[in-house]
């Protein structure tokens, strides 16, 4: 029974240790990556960079945004031009109904 006390309290203690190291190592990971970041962000590389992606991406939102405009625009007139030529479809339907019953009466 003793052996196995031993055992177990050797395999927390490895554990621990180990625990402790990888908390670490992944907090100086960390931080050399956010290091990294910053030191990347102050490169004129990367601002060039990130200022043509921005102007890229307020470009397309102005394209998406212009094209939604314009697409309902252009939906409302094809609704107005509908529903005139159906007014004036009806009106033609009925001006030769009327014509045709003049032809039956003579």
């Amino acid at each position: 029974m003793e052996a196995a006390k031993d055992a177990y309290q050797k395999s927390t203690s490895a554990v621990k240790s180990m625990a402790e190291k990888t908390t670490s190592t992944l907090g100086g990971l960390g931080s050399a990556i956010t290091s990294k970041f910053g030191d990347m962000r102050e490169n004129a590389t990367f601002k060039s960079f990130e200022e043509r992606v921005s102007a890229t991406v307020g470009a397309v939102k102005g394209k998406v945004n212009g094209s939604r405009s314009n697409s309902t625009q252009d939906f409302d007139d094809a609704l107005k031009q509908a529903e005139s030529k159906a007014a004036d479809e009806a009106g033609d339907a009925s001006a030769q109904l009327g014509a045709g019953d003049d032809a039956n009466k003579m």
